[in-house]
């Protein structure tokens, strides 16, 4: 599965004419796959919404867009997620007793 992740460093939305979502096939569409911010701007990008096109990340201004490669995941176990579309855990090694782990 493809899809577009957000360098938060490179991203200045006062700088450009938000190319991310204008451009966006789906956006286009009508589905908000693409959500700006309304306090910074930026954008929100839905993990399953979006196509991973790639269209976005060429129309960017400050290169602030790229296109992961997600392995496929785990249906189940999911323990933690860090952020929207970000890092997840699945199944932590649950330690016996009398033994090493790690």
């Amino acid at each position: 599965m493809r899809v577009a992740v957000l360098k938060e460093d490179s991203c200045q939305p006062k700088k450009c004419n938000d190319e991310c979502h204008a451009f966006c096939p789906p956006v286009r569409n009508g589905q908000e796959c693409i959500i700006l911010d309304d306090k910074t701007g930026k954008p929100h990008i839905s993990e399953s919404l979006c196509i991973g096109c790639g269209i976005c990340v060429n129309k960017c201004p400050h290169d602030a867009l790229i296109i992961e490669q997600l392995p496929s995941e785990l249906e189940t176990d999911m323990i933690h997620r860090y952020s929207m579309n970000g890092f997840r855990l699945f199944r932590l090694p649950t330690p016996s007793k009398e033994s090493v782990v790690g």
